[in-house]
């Protein structure tokens, strides 16, 4: 094999995955976002379902790319997954930056609440 392969004979999630990691590889620099004056560039990426269509070793490269991009400066990253397999390989100490979003069974409301702040999580977690 050893040549190119063309984008046509690669899967939806292989394609997918190629894609945020580039976009997560290249970060800022490979972006023209322009920037206010006296301020520095800054890049939110935004990542829609992360594990869709990937295998899971796919899926845990790709969480551990997002956290690379988030640790450099200047970026930033959002992910929404519906993926409890996704949240379980986060660190513990990554739980705080988790935001759930679920309805509220008396309004109706949706609402968005810390995962650490989600009644149970102690109890789940086996934390005191």
């Amino acid at each position: 094999m050893g040549g190119p392969i063309p984008a046509r004979e690669l899967s939806d999630g292989m394609l997918r995955f190629l894609a945020v990691a580039t976009a997560l590889l290249t970060g800022r620099h490979g972006v023209d976002i322009g920037k206010e004056p006296g301020t520095e560039p800054s890049l939110t990426l935004v990542v829609e379902e992360s594990e869709n269509e990937l295998h899971p070793s796919q899926a845990s490269l790709l969480l551990e790319l997002l956290r690379d991009a988030s640790a450099r400066a200047g970026t930033q990253t959002l992910a929404k997954t519906h993926s409890p397999a996704l949240l379980s390989a986060l660190a513990g100490s990554e739980h705080p930056g988790v935001v759930v979003c679920d309805r509220d069974r008396d309004s109706g409301s949706s609402r968005l609440q810390r995962l650490t702040d989600v009644d149970g999580y102690a109890t789940r977690t086996g934390k005191q």
